[in-house]
């Protein structure tokens, strides 16, 4: 399967879980600071446009990692896939969810 299927068969299953426009919900794990969370929500932004995602985030027990999960409402599925290569890309990411 190519990469193009691949991506169009996700989008297709995301398009059936979830309402465009709508909101979503994207939660990315990674190191513990100020700038990591602030990473995270401009890459939100640099995707959408002029948004206020809400945000919320958890420090894990050994205070080592953050989990940033960001609210926002995104326009189509597209978006979803950009925001999540946004993530990808970042300095001090572990996860994505």
């Amino acid at each position: 399967m190519t990469d193009t299927n691949s991506k169009s068969e996700f989008l297709e299953r995301l398009r059936d879980v979830h309402d465009f426009p709508g909101p979503f919900m994207f939660k990315v794990i990674g190191t513990n600071s100020d700038a990591f969370v602030a990473r995270v929500v401009q890459a939100v932004i640099n995707v959408l446009g002029n948004v206020e995602p809400q945000v919320k985030t958890r420090e894990s027990s050994a205070g080592n990692h953050m989990a940033v999960t960001v609210d926002v409402s995104v326009e189509k599925a597209e978006d979803v896939l950009d925001i999540y290569a946004a993530f990808q890309s970042l300095e001090g990411v572990k996860f994505v969810l």
